[in-house]
């Protein structure tokens, strides 16, 4: 008897303390995320994007990161270049297209700020 009395007070106080862990962690967690977008356009053809990405922690923005990327664009309309600058790097991220004769995309090189290639 004295067994089964133990257990139901552990499982009282387990499941008791299971549930505040749950709570606190969840109200712990009070940021979040907005992102926007402003697009530019010249003879229907994307020429620069802006995203602001905002952190917010309890209704407050604590972070803000700010990245414009400019299009290139070949004699067929097609991207060639994406550079991409963020928030105070001195260096761009690149993104070179390379298409075949029937304008199919065969290659696409991104070049990081640090001059690392994939």
């Amino acid at each position: 008897m004295k067994k089964i009395k133990l257990f139901a007070l552990g499982l009282i106080l387990f499941s008791g303390c299971k549930e505040k862990v749950v709570d606190f962690l969840f109200n712990a967690s009070k940021t979040s995320e907005i992102i926007k977008y402003e697009y530019n356009y010249k003879q229907g053809q994307k020429i620069s994007q802006t995203e602001k990405i905002s952190v917010l922690m309890l209704g407050n923005i604590v972070n803000s990161i700010i990245s414009k990327t400019t299009y290139e664009y070949n004699n067929k309309g097609l991207v060639i270049k994406e550079i991409t600058i963020t928030g105070n790097d001195e260096k761009p991220e690149l993104k070179l297209y390379n298409y075949d004769s029937k304008d199919s995309l065969i290659l696409e090189l991104k070049i990081n700020a640090e001059g690392d290639t994939s």
